[in-house]
């Protein structure tokens, strides 16, 4: 299965990732934030990242941008549930142009989750 490093500051969100992906036999590492993911990325391969967008200090969006400049990078899967635009979809069609993989719109459910991160894991 795969390496998935989750990267959200709300813990609940975390948690619950890491018990849907886990659940599935996948190995999950999990950051607050951008910057505490970049070290990981530092340090640590993985096969996917699922990033939300807007969060405290180094946002998904860096995140991502960041990870586009890298000759070897993980799947990213982008999240958002809204934050700074009024439809969460406005967020992950941003992702989408700024280089996600997918994107997965907050809430979703358990099945969302595996179904995101297998077709994701396929097409890699």
């Amino acid at each position: 299965m795969a390496r998935i490093l989750v990267v959200d500051d709300e813990p609940l969100i975390c948690k619950a990732l890491r018990r849907i992906l886990e659940g599935a036999g996948h190995e999950v590492i999990t950051a607050s934030d951008g910057g505490e993911a970049w070290s990981h990325l530092e340090e640590e391969s993985f096969d996917m990242i699922l990033t939300d967008l807007f969060m405290p200090g180094t946002d998904g969006i860096e995140l991502l941008t960041r990870l586009t400049e890298s000759e070897e990078r993980p799947v990213v899967v982008a999240m958002s549930g809204g934050g700074r635009v009024v439809r969460n979809t406005d967020a992950l069609v941003d992702a989408a142009a700024l280089g996600a993989d997918h994107v997965l719109e907050k809430p979703f459910t358990p099945d969302m989750v595996i179904a995101t991160v297998t077709t994701a894991l396929r097409k890699s």
